[in-house]
């Protein structure tokens, strides 16, 4: 039994980066009843405050589906629970929504070598279009510092006598340091006179 984390405030939750590893018995890989009999179960529930999470439906996975270690991704119809009032019932009439899994068996050393190599694809992808996203980010916001450095600059050109404030401001306390180092080294290099 493994468990999502909790997706909260929507009705179309989305589970990123999650996935869950199952043991299989050897005999599955080679047996077609071995395999027959197995499957993954998935129940989804809506998580509640007070009292019991409510059953959404739930959704089977079947081994026997899953072909030549490939990689499945698709829509598995969420079903409710078969009871007492549902045995006359079309199993159409169960049905309560779908989930979208990717789905991947892998029962041998060559299946693990190609499942590692699409999960490195996949993540190699993700990280291209992380790094894109990212350039993008840092050029809007140089050409934003950019445009900002202009206007402070450029504000004051229709006005020479304030574009001169400006300029001498921006300098100002590099000029008012260095006149007070030159006044400082001035007082010490005078001598002390004692009268």
């Amino acid at each position: 039994s493994r468990r999502t984390y909790k997706v909260e405030k929507t009705l179309s939750p989305q589970w990123s980066r999650q996935a869950f590893v199952f043991d299989v018995p050897e005999k599955a890989s080679y047996d077609p009843r071995e395999t027959r009999r197995l499957s993954i179960l998935c129940v989804v529930k809506s998580s509640e405050k007070f009292g019991k999470d409510k059953f959404l439906g739930q959704a089977y996975i079947h081994l026997r589906n899953l072909k030549d270690q490939k990689e499945d991704v698709g829509w598995f119809p969420l079903m409710g629970k078969l009871g007492q009032r549902d045995i006359g019932r079309d199993s159409v009439d169960r049905v309560r929504g779908s989930i979208r899994l990717r789905v991947h068996w892998v029962h041998d050393l060559t299946g693990l070598i190609e499942y590692n190599c699409l999960w490195s694809d996949r993540r190699l992808e993700t990280l291209r279009r992380t790094k894109v996203g990212m350039k993008r980010q840092l050029a809007n916001l140089q050409k934003i510092a950019k445009e900002k450095q202009d206007c402070a600059e450029f504000s004051f050109v229709g006005v020479p006598a304030l574009a001169t404030m400006y300029k001498k401001r921006k300098s100002a306390p590099f000029e008012q340091e260095n006149t007070s180092k030159v006044k400082e080294e001035r007082a010490a290099a005078q001598p002390l006179r004692i009268q």
